[in-house]
């Protein structure tokens, strides 16, 4: 009888890892749930759910896997390092923010402001925060 489980494993491995890099990836997009006081459960969730699913892929691949869960060391470095938080601007401070310019354009010229759910965001990355404020 053959045994179809190499042919079976290999490709659920590769899609375990890298789903779970992708799954830890998306930490990097800034959301009003990664809020100052938020950030922290919303990355453990997603850091567990990433690593749980590289270490599948570690067991399904062997030695492959291993390789893919040292390559996915780095892109999670950097999402503990550098995922966004964002600070909510209260509606009656918005003025405030906005001394020569508006918030719209100071978000299209770089500035770390962004609008979502109809409310502005400071949205600045974690070690920032951490080391400026």
């Amino acid at each position: 009888m053959h045994n179809a489980g190499p042919v079976v494993k290999r490709p659920a491995g590769w899609i375990a890892g890298v789903g779970g890099i992708m799954i830890a990836l998306l930490a990097m997009r800034p959301s009003p749930a990664a809020s100052v006081s938020g950030h922290g459960r919303v990355l453990l969730l997603t850091l567990v759910l990433a690593a749980a699913l590289v270490s599948i892929a570690k067991v399904l691949l062997g030695r492959a896997g291993t390789i893919l869960a040292m390559v996915a060391a780095l892109p999670f470095v950097c999402v503990v390092l550098f995922h966004p938080v964002s600070d909510r601007i209260p509606d009656e401070d918005v003025p405030t923010f906005e001394t020569v310019h508006t918030l719209q354009e100071r978000a299209a010229q770089g500035e770390p402001f962004r609008q979502m759910r109809g409310h502005w965001y400071q949205v600045r990355p974690w070690i920032a925060r951490l080391l400026f404020f």
